[in-house]
């Protein structure tokens, strides 16, 4: 029997394609974990008249998160520089200030229907509501399960304290990050992000 180079291939991908299906642990048939909802129903208010929305779902290996801005109160929420997993967003409706990197090098201004990905560790921020304090909707997923979230059905342990007492203007760090060897350091705080509105 004669192997043609293009069979060798097919035999080859559906080889490591096994391999590497049965090595990850999401491979295993739960249908359980199947879900379905809309990422702006019940949402929790972070803290009272903050017009800042979150809440977040938990998959077997990622959390999906959803935020959303009310109208007049994007650029009064105070930023916050965040260092946590890989993720990745899509602004859904609105516009938001995108600030990351060590240097706070890449900076863009995101609109509805633009995406972004961030690798792990990178220290990123936004300003939500950029163009005209309108109203914005950010979903996001980050690529390993965020258990800095907590419990689903709820908001994250502290957040709605620290943002009461407007205290999350400090550097939120997942302890994997913190404990990064050989990074960089963090050159850029959130004093120094450009500020909306009529100049």
């Amino acid at each position: 029997m004669q192997i043609t180079l293009k069979s060798g291939l097919v035999a080859l991908v559906l080889a490591l394609s096994s391999g590497l299906l049965l090595a990850n642990e999401a491979a295993e048939y739960r249908p359980e974990d199947v879900r379905f909802f809309t990422p702006t129903d019940d949402m929790f208010e972070v803290a009272p008249g903050s017009g800042l929305y979150l809440r977040h779902w938990h998959g077997p290996n990622l959390t999906y998160i959803s935020l959303k801005v009310d109208a007049g109160k994007g650029w009064s929420i105070p930023a916050s520089i965040s260092r946590h997993d890989e993720d990745s967003g899509y602004v859904v409706k609105g516009s938001m200030y995108y600030k990351s990197g060590y240097n706070g090098e890449f900076e863009k201004v995101l609109r509805a229907g633009d995406s972004f990905i961030v690798p792990a560790c990178i220290p990123h921020a936004a300003i939500f509501g950029w163009d005209d304090n309108e109203e914005t909707i950010l979903v996001a997923s980050t690529a390993g399960k965020a258990v800095e979230y907590g419990k689903e059905g709820q908001l994250p342990p502290g957040l709605s304290s620290k943002a009461s007492a407007g205290e999350i203007n400090d550097m939120v760090v997942t302890p994997a990050c913190r404990a990064l060897k050989n990074a960089p350091p963090v050159t850029w705080t959130v004093e120094d992000m450009a500020r909306p509105g009529p100049e």
